[in-house]
């Protein structure tokens, strides 16, 4: 009923506290995909020290191809333009290292069509980097993606932990 509610436009936004696998699959099989995308990605919005920062994905996509990962900063970089109204957003994709030759097939060659179409691309992001929120578009595969979220959870939870205990 939610997914036919947004479908009709009687609503902006659909929120759940229930399965995140259903709500993609809704999305995707209800609403559909925009067009010219090919695949759906988590999104989420994450506090960073010197700003909010979107993960794109968080999960959805446990294996990717260098063109879904444009498309991720494509649609990243209207999220944060749009809806958080950050203009001219930086955009950066999660390595294991800053340097342009690093990692894996997949990000050296999402790299390559990257820097050439996106215009706030400014190269790679190691995780230790992507607290600080000065790139507003993290782009990644779903599992890598998903991997910074659950750390970024973990650590969060560990340091009230331990402030509590003092």
């Amino acid at each position: 009923m939610a997914f036919k509610i947004l479908k009709e436009g009687r609503a902006d936004a659909l929120i759940s506290a229930g399965s995140t696998g259903a709500i993609l699959a809704g999305g995707i099989f209800l609403l559909g995909r925009i067009k010219g995308i090919d695949r759906a990605a988590l999104t989420p919005v994450l506090p960073g020290k010197n700003g909010p920062f979107i993960i794109v994905d968080a999960g959805a996509n446990a294996d990717c191809k260098p063109n879904n990962l444009l498309q991720f900063a494509m649609m990243g970089e209207v999220y944060v333009n749009k809806v958080l109204g950050m203009n001219n957003p930086k955009i950066a994709l999660a390595n294991i290292g800053s340097e342009e030759e690093k990692g894996n097939e997949l990000t050296k060659q999402s790299y390559e069509i990257i820097k050439d179409k996106i215009k706030g691309f400014v190269g790679n992001i190691e995780g230790r980097d992507i607290p600080n929120g000065d790139v507003q578009v993290v782009v990644c595969d779903g599992f890598t993606g998903n991997m910074i979220l659950k750390v970024y959870e973990g650590v969060a939870g560990t340091i009230f932990d331990i402030l509590k205990k003092k």
